[in-house]
């Protein structure tokens, strides 16, 4: 009787501790702003220590109103708070960058954000975003499986945006539109809008234990 009790708590135990796990984020698909695909790995590599990386295909922005691809790498460092490997802390380091496409009225031969006339044509939206952040989480086993996790976390970073137009012709400007996005430019004479900003990364996510 003693030895299946203790064969049942160290099952117990087992079904948090991983070497390795892959990692789902489903509901990425539905953001409001940009839809995407985002799956990761980590690795244990000491006690309560993981390695590991997300990566995220996007797919749309804007309520899936507008066609925009594009990729995120994060890769991360983890830091479990207990034994159990149910808190942690983590760090990320995340970069993104999307394209899309729009058709409007572009400045031309722009100098300090002026154009000399304007061309109505279709061109690329193009967003570059690096993000540092700090992590509190949470998980725990999914339907009691020896496997499957879910884990949830919320944070605060860093971010760098950059925003850009991508065009055939140089010295391009682009003017404040109806989405409060800034003027942009590309190719040298006119600057890209570049700023840092605040960010709260939050959500959960579906593990399974390799």
């Amino acid at each position: 009787m003693l030895l299946m009790c203790a064969d049942a708590q160290n099952k117990t135990a087992y079904s948090m501790n991983y070497d390795q796990q892959l990692r789902f984020q489903p509901f990425a698909l539905l953001d409001p702003f940009e839809s995407s695909i985002k799956f990761g790995i980590d690795k244990m590599v000491k006690p309560r220590m993981a390695v590991g990386a997300d990566v995220a295909v996007y797919v749309s922005s804007h309520g899936f109103s507008k066609w925009a691809p594009g990729f995120a790498v994060a890769p991360l460092v983890r830091w479990y708070t207990d034994e159990k490997l149910k808190t942690f802390v983590e760090t990320v380091l995340t970069y993104k960058h999307t394209e899309r496409k729009e058709t409007g009225w572009l400045g031309m031969d722009c100098v300090n954000g002026v154009p000399a006339y304007e061309k109505y044509d279709t061109y690329k939206r193009r967003k570059d975003v690096i993000d540092f952040s700090f992590r509190l989480g949470y998980r725990e086993r999914l339907f009691k499986s020896d496997k499957w996790c879910i884990e949830m976390f919320a944070g605060l970073g860093l971010r760098y945006k950059m925003l850009s137009v991508k065009y055939t012709e140089p010295n391009v400007c682009l003017d404040i539109d109806e989405s409060g996005i800034d003027a942009v430019g590309y190719m040298g004479s006119t600057i890209p809008v570049n700023y840092f900003f605040l960010s709260v990364p939050a959500g959960f996510r579906f593990t399974r234990r390799l």
